[in-house]
């Protein structure tokens, strides 16, 4: 009778767990699953990102942005310039350049 009583007790607990556990662990389940991916996506961005920004340089260097952005510069008068400079207008222009090179370098790698 033991015997019975020990297989009616884990049949119990198999039906509970089908009943109410079950809901349980496929919400632990797909929790985890999207904690893992959010955390190889930042992973992978945080990869990415350096490798886009040494593209980006390149690409840069290679049309010669710099060039064109010194003779805009030196067509400027003087009090223009020193103006523009206290602003810090110039390191604004070249990282909004930066940065907006960057995005378009990103958008060629899948996952972005």
């Amino acid at each position: 009778m033991e015997v019975v009583n020990g297989m009616h007790a884990f049949l119990d607990s198999i039906t509970g767990w089908l009943d109410s556990g079950q809901y349980g662990f496929f919400t632990d389940f797909s929790a985890f699953m999207v904690k893992q991916a959010v955390i190889g996506y930042i992973a992978f961005i945080a990869n990415a990102i350096p490798f886009a920004w040494g593209i980006a340089k390149e690409l840069m260097n290679d049309l010669n942005i710099s060039t064109y952005l010194n003779q805009a510069w030196g067509a400027l008068d003087s009090d223009t310039r020193s103006i523009a400079a206290y602003l810090k207008i110039p390191e604004g222009i070249n990282f909004i350049l930066s940065s907006a090179v960057t995005k378009f370098v990103l958008r060629f790698i899948p996952g972005f």
